[in-house]
This record gives structure tokens, C-alpha cells and sequence, in this order.
């Protein structure tokens, strides 16, 4: 679901010159397939990163620094991912949910990015490279600062095996996200 594009920053160019993918769940391949999955999982997953791989010319440098973990602070590269971000033409930050944040027996008090995510996010936003959100949730999330600074927002829920070559089809004008949401989130 594309919930913002201000400035029609989407979609973006194939042969753009360099990208900064960033956050925790740009390469985590578990967090797209939510809680109930098998222990062996017998199909490729394609990350989002690896689907902007797979979606861009070969010229296109990608960069990737994961930025934080979901969960806790004992991961904080949010320092690499601001440089990362400054030498981008482009900064794609991947946060949402994981594997231990989502699903049956995981209530929360809070509907608010858990960790460093929403640091980490400010910080790509603040070096002034155009940035997207891309959300990787099996629940609304609130995220105020974001729909209020970051000009172009996509939710992509658990999005599955595929869900990098989806969400990169979107990012790069393949697919017109033609999605609603079905649920209202709270501010």
C-alpha cells in the first residue's frame, strides 16, 4: 500500500547512480513471512534488498548497512547508515516488525516503532537524501514522525517469499500499488 509520495518521488529510476538500503528488515528474509512458518523453509526468499538488486542497472551502486536490530539497542550503526545515507542519491530505510514483535502471544502496549528504528530513520532523513520508508508489519504501526517528514511511505506488510521483487516493482514503477488499507491507524 503506497501511503505517501509527496513530490512524486516514486517511482524511481533504474539507472540511478547510487542507493543507500538501510534497516533492519532490508535483508532479514524471516521478518516478510510472519509467524507461522515452517522451521525449514524450502523456497528462496527475496529480501527487499536483494529485489532493488534485482531491479536496477548494473551500473547502480547499492550500499547496505542494517542500522539496528527491531528489537533493543545492543546493534547501533546509525552513525554508518547517516554516511551511507549522505553519499546516496537515494536512501531506502526498511523498518517494521520481526518474527518476535508480530503474531499470536505477542501483544504490545505500544503501536510505536520498537528499538532505534525511528532514530534511524530521522537521522537518513536529516542528511537530507531523499528518503522512503518501507514498512514490514503484520500490525498498524505508528509512525507519526515519519508520515509527518519522510516524503514517501509504502507499506508492505509480511510480504512474503517474493515480497523484495514486490516492493522493488513499486519502488521502480512495475506496479502501480493500487492497494487500500483495510484497517484504520490510530495517531
Amino acid at each position: 500500500v503506497l501511503l505517501k509520495n509527496e513530490n512524486n518521488l516514486l517511482p524511481l529510476e533504474k539507472n540511478i547512480k547510487s542507493i543507500a538500503v538501510i534497516g533492519p528488515n532490508a535483508d532479514a528474509e524471516i521478518n516478510q513471512l510472519g509467524d507461522y512458518i515452517p522451521h525449514n523453509i524450502l523456497h528462496d526468499i527475496v529480501t527487499v534488498l536483494e529485489g532493488i538488486k534485482n531491479k536496477v542497472s548494473p551500473e547502480t551502486k547499492i550500499e547496505y548497512v542494517k542500522g539496528c536490530e527491531v528489537i533493543g539497542n545492543e546493534l547501533n550503526e546509525i552513525q554508518k547508515a547517516q554516511v551511507l545515507a549522505r553519499n546516496a542519491d537515494i536512501a531506502i530505510v526498511v523498518l517494521g516488525e520481526s518474527r518476535n514483535t508480530n503474531g499470536e502471544g505477542r501483544d504490545v502496549g505500544s503501536l510505536d516503532l520498537t528499538g532505534l528504528q525511528e532514530n534511524l530513520v530521522k537521522v537518513v532523513f536529516e542528511t537530507g537524501t531523499p528518503t522512503i520508508v518501507v514498512l514490514i508489519n503484520g500490525r498498524p504501526l505508528s509512525i507519526r514522525w515519519i508520515a509527518e517528514y519522510v516524503p514517501a511511505v509504502i507499506n508492505a506488510w509480511m510480504c512474503g517469499e517474493q515480497g523484495g521483487n514486490a516492493v522493488a516493482d513499486v519502488l521502480f514503477g512495475d506496479y502501480n500499488p493500487s492497494g487500500r488499507l483495510p484497517i484504520t491507524v490510530p495517531y
